[in-house]
């Protein structure tokens, strides 16, 4: 069954369901009259992940270990003990817990709205994201369990996009090495790249490898903004709250929030970043000037900088024709102009040679930034 098919099921069972009986809650849904004029999906991007959170006083469950949960007890150093409950089933994860602080207990809930649909396509339709709580709401109440969905607070939410590369992922690692993310940490797993702090975090991954399934797209390739927090939830939608965030009148555009999140943290500011690369190449320069004499000190800063580096990086010749002009007599900058451009002409000749078929650096970085925004 194809994503298209399977959520314009979906739809019109819930449309069917909906005129039968109405909704209590406080979240506006879609006008459901036409429902297939009125689903918000892409297949490629939409909503991966939904962490929830439930204080004392939004939740109830009765006394000891609710029906069908596991229970994990644990001792602290001092003796104290603690008991965890929780349920993992295809559709959701949940538990129960003492907060570290209070001792008050609190209820977790973590589900993927668009897993039940399709093994990878996605979702960001807010009447699927809705159903689909509201179905996780009723499993509850079999263990005796309710939950007070008007007053969830989201924790954690990730939003996805599945793009089809050119070339393995492995390809690209220069190009996701030369990304510099906003107060994130980069890590490296296998072929799997991540920037990270503790509000947030991008991956990109290979979601050919993960799934092993037949049939899939040849270089399928995903992309996850995962905010982690509830207050960077506010950061970044105004609101923490679900019944703001599925409500349409808010306008939520997920697209764009996904798209500004690339831009400003993943790539971010392009004409600073020039900039300050620029600053630190002319300050090396003149580093080995002031250390070795124009001669010398010129000849081993271009090796020392690489003339791979220099190929590699769209803006570097530019930045360096222009140190040469400001830094070095007239003749001996049109001389070194003349060396560097020879210099690349023969790195290009052998960089042909032995790879013929391989994209170069600045293909693959203008491949994988065209792609990895939303269109």
């Amino acid at each position: 069954m194809s994503f298209l098919t399977a959520v314009t099921r979906y739809q019109n069972e819930k449309t069917m369901q909906n005129t039968q009986k109405s909704d209590s809650t406080g979240i506006a849904m879609y006008n459901n009259s036409d429902s297939r004029q009125n689903l918000s999906f892409s297949g490629k991007f939409g909503v991966d992940k939904i962490q929830l959170f439930f204080p004392e006083g939004n939740f109830s469950m009765p006394s000891g270990r609710p029906k069908e949960f596991s229970r994990l007890t644990t001792e602290t150093n001092e003796g104290k003990v603690t008991e965890k409950y929780f349920l993992n089933n295809e559709t959701f994860n949940c538990d129960i817990s003492p907060n570290k602080q209070t001792g008050d207990l609190q209820f977790g809930l973590h589900f993927n709205p668009s897993k039940k649909l399709h093994p990878y396509e996605l979702t960001k339709d807010s009447n699927i994201i809705y159903e689909h709580t509201k179905e996780i709401q009723k499993e509850l109440l079999k263990s005796n369990i309710e939950i007070n969905l008007d007053e969830a607070l989201v924790t954690r939410f990730d939003l996805a996009h599945n793009i089809i590369l050119n070339n393995p992922l492995t390809a690209y690692d220069r190009v996701f090495d030369s990304f510099r993310g906003l107060r994130q940490i980069r890590k490296q797993h296998d072929d799997t790249r991540l920037w990270s702090n503790k509000q947030n975090q991008f991956i990109v991954y290979d979601k050919v490898k993960e799934l092993q399934l037949p049939n899939l797209p040849t270089n399928m390739v995903r992309g996850e903004m995962r905010i982690l927090k509830s207050a960077c939830m506010k950061t970044t939608f105004k609101t923490n709250k679900l019944i703001h965030l599925l409500n349409q009148e808010q306008g939520m555009d997920y697209k764009s929030v996904f798209n500004n999140y690339i831009e400003t943290k993943l790539f971010r500011n392009t004409t600073k970043q020039l900039k300050f690369e620029f600053k630190e190449l002319e300050s090396m320069f003149l580093d080995f000037i002031y250390m070795e004499g124009k001669t010398i000190g010129y000849n081993n800063f271009l090796k020392t900088l690489g003339i791979q580096n220099l190929h590699e990086n769209e803006n570097s010749i530019q930045s360096l024709n222009e140190i040469i002009k400001t830094h070095l007599p007239i003749r001996m900058a049109q001389r070194k102009t003349k060396e560097i451009n020879d210099l690349l002409d023969r790195f290009r000749v052998i960089e042909e040679k032995n790879k013929p078929n391989a994209p170069s650096y600045i293909e693959l970085n203008q491949e994988f930034r065209s792609k990895i925004k939303v269109a």
